[in-house]
């Protein structure tokens, strides 16, 4: 289960950037997003990046143009993050030698729509960390860049659910899954200073069909313990959902890291 601990929205632009996406540019240059503030890493820290690219390149071997992701630890010299990489997408090749960057491995080529990359930082926990997203290109031909999106850092820890984790396209709710946030949500909210909330179909049995309302229910009774606690209340995919609404696992899976991001909360 995942604990969300920061985006890396904040990011300092430096020329070639706008917004998290870089141009890549015709001529030699080095450009970079540097995360604006660190983010100290908890135990069990990992950072996921989604993102997709077009450098140039001649459509086999050569990577002329390319993008890398580094670290600085505490205010060091920023390294290449391919230390940390664990799942996903890596680089795809080295780069030409007349590339600013030289001729090291990056995310080069085509990556024909996006692609996950996640870095292990766990051995980094404790340490306050920035990133820094570089593109280095030649001073030919250009192409699209590098769209970065849904970066992210969190916390992997044990989370004592039914059925964990959910899978999106597979698992379908159960009343064992209402039945066990119900009673996590209520335990968050008496430690809150919040009474238990009266939620309907209280005596819950596997006739009963998880429906929109249940989870209706239980995103307004966690905010509330979010707002009591002086905290942003989360935000859920399909943030409306009406009566008769199809229940997603995805649904359950933001109620539950909602529900550990607060528990593991102070």
């Amino acid at each position: 289960m995942r604990i969300f601990v920061s985006s890396l929205a904040a990011l300092a632009l430096t020329a070639g950037f706008a917004i998290a996406e870089s141009r890549d540019l015709v001529r030699v240059h080095l450009s970079n997003a540097v995360q604006a503030a660190g983010t100290t890493i908890p135990a069990g820290g990992r950072m996921y990046v989604n993102h997709l690219y077009e450098f140039e390149n001649d459509g086999c071997c050569t990577f002329f143009d390319g993008g890398i992701i580094e670290f600085s630890a505490n205010g060091g010299a920023f390294a290449d993050a391919n230390s940390l990489f664990e799942a996903g997408h890596n680089y795809d090749g080295t780069l030409d030698a007349g590339n600013p960057f030289g001729a090291r491995i990056a995310y080069t080529g085509t990556s024909f729509g996006y692609l996950g990359t996640k870095f292990n930082l766990s051995a980094r926990a404790g340490q306050t960390i920035k990133f820094r997203f570089s593109i280095g290109s030649d001073q030919f031909a250009g192409a699209l860049g590098w769209l970065l999106d849904d970066i992210s850092i969190y916390q992997c820890v044990a989370s004592a659910f039914t059925d964990d984790p959910l899978f999106g396209l597979v698992t379908k709710p159960k009343v064992a899954h209402l039945d066990e946030l119900r009673q996590r949500i209520n335990s968050i909210r008496i430690r809150r200073g919040l009474t238990g909330f009266a939620f309907a179909d209280a005596l819950l049995n596997n006739t009963i069909k998880v429906k929109a309302q249940h989870i209706n229910e239980m995103r307004a009774a966690l905010n509330a313990a979010y707002t009591a606690a002086g905290y942003v209340v989360p935000s859920y995919r399909d943030p409306v959902l009406n009566s008769g609404a199809t229940i997603k696992a995805s649904h359950f899976i933001d109620l539950r890291n909602a529900v550990l991001a607060i528990e593991a909360a102070p």
